[in-house]
């Protein structure tokens, strides 16, 4: 018997037709340690209006799938925008431990973490979720910024035929 799911078994021993004395037998079967591969990156949408603050849950998990409930995983993260010059600029964001209270969106007790980010520019973006280093499963994950609508008071021109103004 191999165990993958984490839970409490009843183990009932025949032999021959009859119990096996002191049968039943129990086995309670604990996560294992967290894995990369298998834990759950979901929060993040496709694309976002510049100027949104977007959450980004993650959900730890053992080798087989099961949910770890017990909090302190190292999980960084990171946002990388490759700017339209193919400049790379990267920012770490700040991930938080729910088992501690501290989160909106994840139940406390649930092994879930969450991190935040307040993109401010339209451009693509990458997050990046990495468990000592490994990339979380489905990490990075991509998403666009678009730029918001156009703010007359704001806007500037300049270029040759930019002499004058404009009237309503």
């Amino acid at each position: 018997w191999t165990p993958t799911i984490a839970e409490k078994y009843q183990v009932v021993a025949h032999l021959k037709g009859a119990f096996v004395q002191n049968s039943p037998f129990f086995a309670t079967v604990v996560t294992g340690p967290i894995s990369a591969l298998t834990s759950l990156i979901y929060g993040l949408q496709d694309s976002i209006k510049a100027g949104s603050s977007v959450g980004l849950t993650i959900e730890a998990r053992d080798t087989y799938h099961n949910r770890i409930r017990e909090g302190g995983a190292p999980f960084t993260a990171r946002l990388v925008s490759l700017d339209e010059d193919s400049t790379t600029v990267s920012e770490t964001l700040t991930v938080l431990d729910c088992s501690l209270g501290t989160c909106g969106n994840v139940t406390v007790g649930t092994g879930g973490y969450e991190t935040t980010y307040f993109a401010t520019k339209s451009s693509r973006y990458a997050v990046h979720v990495d468990y000592r280093g490994a990339s979380v499963a489905s990490s990075p994950i991509k998403t666009i910024v678009q730029p918001l609508g156009l703010d007359a008071s704001v806007s500037t021109m300049s270029g040759s035929g930019s002499i004058g103004g404009f009237v309503n």
